[in-house]
């Protein structure tokens, strides 16, 4: 008898390709909830692999693709067990969230999604983003990797180039970014920091947000660090937003964003290197 993993391996195998007498949509429902298995290669490198194929090559129907995007938004899926922090219940969320740049990539190729629900989308993202204390990168050679943080700043760096989203809606991502950016939590170690630059250039490549906008948000990270709270968490805070500040100068270097652009975030770097 052919078992759901069996199905899962010849698809693979096959390079994604959908099997013969196979309804995709019902077999990406069927294994969704394998994407919060603690086996970390069937869940990295099979589940995720093949619903993200078959959503951006469009397997399904557009309905169809939409309903999957709703239930991978839900309360069992990118909300499961939100707050939790050193649970399994984060590669449920992590991977979650990582599937959301596939609906993106889908959506940005060919319209599936209304402004509204693009714009619901992106602050869904960010109330996760704001919501997820589980800040582990790698994990276990088992269960391979959280990396929480990285995922959620990938999904917000594809949303940021959709044009359904505002000036204001970026403003909100910047503000997201730079909170999570900041944390006291825990000393980000697995390229966190780089990840999130990457979505934060992202947005500031729109060329849509005012300067004096971006200014206000790069000064704000330099006032969240305070050496008059405790040891060891100031400390996380300032390494982190000093890291974070440094990846983002020299992508946005590489990537071309205008100097003036670049200057608030100097100064918010420079101030921090002088505590």
């Amino acid at each position: 008898m052919t078992t759901t993993l069996d199905r899962i391996a010849d698809i693979v195998k096959a390079k994604g390709a959908v099997p013969e007498g196979c309804d995709p949509y019902a077999f990406a429902i069927e294994i969704l909830p394998l994407l919060g298995s603690t086996d970390g290669k069937l869940r990295e490198w099979r589940v995720f692999g093949i619903l993200h194929l078959w959503t951006t090559r469009r397997e399904m129907t557009d309905g169809q693709i939409r309903e999957l995007l709703w239930t991978v938004t839900d309360a069992d899926h990118l909300f499961s067990g939100i707050g939790e922090t050193g649970t399994d219940s984060v590669f449920m969320r992590s991977f979650s969230v990582l599937l959301l740049t596939a609906f993106v990539v889908a959506h940005r190729e060919r319209a599936l999604l209304s402004t509204e629900d693009v714009r619901w989308l992106h602050q869904t993202v960010l109330r996760y983003v704001r919501e997820e204390a589980d800040l582990r990168g790698f994990v276990s050679t088992e269960k391979l990797w959280a990396h929480a943080s990285a995922h959620a700043a990938d999904t917000i760096g594809e949303l940021s180039e959709c044009p359904e989203l505002t000036p204001d809606d970026l403003f909100d991502a910047l503000v997201a970014l730079g909170g999570k950016a900041a944390t006291d939590r825990a000393p980000f170690v697995f390229e966190e920091d780089a990840r999130l630059a990457a979505a934060v250039v992202r947005v500031l490549g729109r060329g849509s947000l005012p300067l004096a906008r971006v200014a206000t948000w790069a000064a704000s990270l330099a006032p969240a660090v305070h050496f008059n709270d405790d040891l060891p968490f100031v400390l996380y805070r300032y390494v982190n937003a000093r890291n974070f500040l440094r990846c983002l100068l020299f992508q946005g270097e590489a990537a071309g964003l205008a100097g003036e652009m670049l200057d608030p975030i100097r100064a918010a770097h420079a101030t921090l290197a002088a505590l």
